[in-house]
């Protein structure tokens, strides 16, 4: 049998990749921007975007199949979103179609040919 063998802590950091941030931490800690911490508070704070209650009449749907291999892509463009309302909706449209999708330039991109499902959301919320 081998015996356990006692480590001796030599100080030295190239053992330890965790040192510096020990020697750091006894020197009273790191430098923390609290600007940034109160930034992200408030932006935790703010209330979410709930989809339902965007008004997606005036929302433009269109279908692209051009430089995409044939495949169909529904675009859904609304002048009066900005990118908070965009990513609520595209996360919505997800869950609700049960597609792929992602935010493009043009607006939100959504796999497949959807253009019958989004007007039928529209006509309902009338």
């Amino acid at each position: 049998m081998t015996k356990k063998r006692d480590w001796i802590d030599d100080g030295a950091q190239f053992d330890n990749p965790f040192a510096t941030l020990k020697d750091s931490a006894k020197q009273g800690g790191f430098d923390i921007d609290k600007n940034k911490i109160e930034a992200s508070q408030n932006a935790l704070a703010q209330k979410p975007i709930k989809p339902e209650t965007l008004d997606i009449s005036k929302a433009k749907i269109r279908i692209e199949r051009k430089g995409r291999g044939g495949k169909e892509v529904t675009i859904v463009t609304c002048n009066d979103w900005g990118d908070a309302e965009y990513k609520a909706w595209l996360s919505w449209a997800k869950k609700r179609f049960g597609v792929g999708g992602s935010l493009c330039e043009d607006g939100v991109l959504l796999q497949g040919d959807l253009r019958n499902n989004i007007r039928e959301i529209i006509n309902s919320n009338k």
